[in-house]
């Protein structure tokens, strides 16, 4: 299992790869980050960071680790290996990606086909009102 660490900032997580407690992924201006209070948030990086999205899980565990399986579900898991969040989407063919961009966020399975539907964020000069919650996918 691949984890990700500070010393480099990818867009893409790939299936068996884990995103660390207090690392990123990273498009553009935007960054998705693993809080150490278990809440992954995505951020509109610049001199005020402002949050465009979250899971709303802090408190619901500590050094938590966002992991890609291979049936396409993403999963935030607490240092207890708790499911404390996740996508609720699967199928039969990963291995998967999930793709960062600057615009919001999805999984793709090995035929980049799109498992779920894009998760789109507001543009960050609209940001003000309050965001998050689950990932919304097809049933």
């Amino acid at each position: 299992m691949m984890l990700l660490g500070s010393s480099s900032l990818p867009s893409t997580l790939h299936s068996g790869q884990r995103l660390t407690t207090d690392n990123y992924l990273q498009a553009g201006n935007l960054l998705l980050t693993v809080q150490s209070d278990c809440n992954l948030v995505a951020y509109y990086n610049g001199p005020n960071k402002v949050a465009a999205w979250a899971t709303n899980t802090n408190g619901q565990g500590k050094n938590c680790d966002l992991l890609l399986l291979n049936n396409c579900k993403l999963v935030l898991l607490s240092d207890k290996h708790k499911t404390v969040w996740s996508t609720k989407t699967t199928t039969k063919n990963g291995p998967c990606v999930f793709k960062l961009e600057e615009d919001g966020f999805y999984i793709v399975d090995v035929h980049k086909k799109l498992v779920g539907h894009k998760q789109a964020l507001p543009q960050k000069n609209l940001v003000g009102s309050k965001q998050g919650g689950p990932i919304k996918v097809l049933a």
